[in-house]
């Protein structure tokens, strides 16, 4: 898998739900739906993503 920042992440620990579940566990749960990211940017930019889409 790719992170947004173009680096390889094949062993990453974190995933990032690409589309927001908003608590839908069927999208939560949906493998198309991850994407690994490093916990770097998980906690920053994932996090505004998420927060972004919330407020929506």
């Amino acid at each position: 898998m790719i992170l947004t920042t173009g680096r390889d992440a094949p062993n990453a620990a974190v995933v990032h739900h690409k589309v927001p579940h908003k608590g839908d566990e069927q999208l939560f749960w949906d493998i198309s739906n991850l994407e690994a990211v490093s916990k770097e940017w998980h906690d920053s930019e994932g996090q505004r993503e998420d927060r972004s889409c919330i407020r929506s």
